[in-house]
């Protein structure tokens, strides 16, 4: 129940292209959240789409690059999320991931746990084990215990350690083919290419998340 509730305040974001960039979810009755670095891809002319299939063109109306979260006020009004606080998070608790997948229509939903709780020159991360996919930046990460949004998906790593992939030797030769194929080889390089693909488009354990706190900073500004 949580997941759909939270699922139906979320939204994709679109620019004046047509093209999806990120995630988001409503956070007031016409504003949205998202990540910085995806309101700075969207640039000025920016389009929301709901799960039920409603469209509605938005302006960022706040950002604060630090924290990397953006404010974006709507035409239409929702229904908004419940939002917790970086104080209540637990390591270790169950969370779950709503957003926008590239490839997909629709939103996705990913479980995971939050992995550590870190607050460094008055930054407050979380860092999940959890699927981070491209598109999910933005979207709402919340907690599986009381369904409250504690924070918003930042960042994921996308760099694919050269120590992932199996390396032959120079000097390799095989003693045998088959059809003409060395089966060693074969094999070597499509694990190689499945780990290329993997690392493309899914992380596990990575996922970097900006705490709710600012979301509530943040709104009470552009409420003053």
């Amino acid at each position: 129940s949580f997941a759909e509730r939270i699922k139906n305040a979320s939204v994709i974001f679109q620019d004046g292209n047509g093209e999806a960039i990120g995630s988001g979810f409503f956070v007031d009755s016409n504003v949205i959240a998202t990540a910085a670095h995806v309101a700075d891809a969207l640039g000025e002319n920016a389009e929301i789409i709901l799960s039920n299939g409603k469209q509605s063109h938005v302006r960022r109306i706040a950002e604060e690059d630090a924290y990397d979260i953006a404010l974006y006020r709507a035409e239409i009004r929702n229904d908004p999320v419940m939002l917790g606080y970086f104080k209540n998070v637990e390591v270790g608790e169950e969370v779950g991931i709503i957003g926008f997948t590239r490839g997909f229509s629709d939103m996705l939903v990913h479980r995971g746990v939050i992995s550590s709780k870190q607050e460094t020159g008055g930054i407050k991360l979380l860092s999940i084990n959890a699927f981070i996919n491209k598109g999910n930046s933005g979207g709402a990460v919340f907690s599986a215990l009381t369904g409250r949004v504690i924070g918003i998906v930042s960042a994921r790593q996308t760099d694919i350690q050269s120590e992932k992939f199996i390396q032959l030797p120079s000097n390799y030769s095989s003693g045998f083919a088959i059809g003409g194929i060395d089966p060693v080889k074969f094999n070597v390089d499509l694990y190689n290419e499945t780990v290329k693909l993997v690392g493309d488009v899914s992380q596990v354990g990575i996922g970097f998340v900006s705490s709710s706190d600012y979301i509530y900073a943040l709104l009470q500004g552009i409420k003053r």
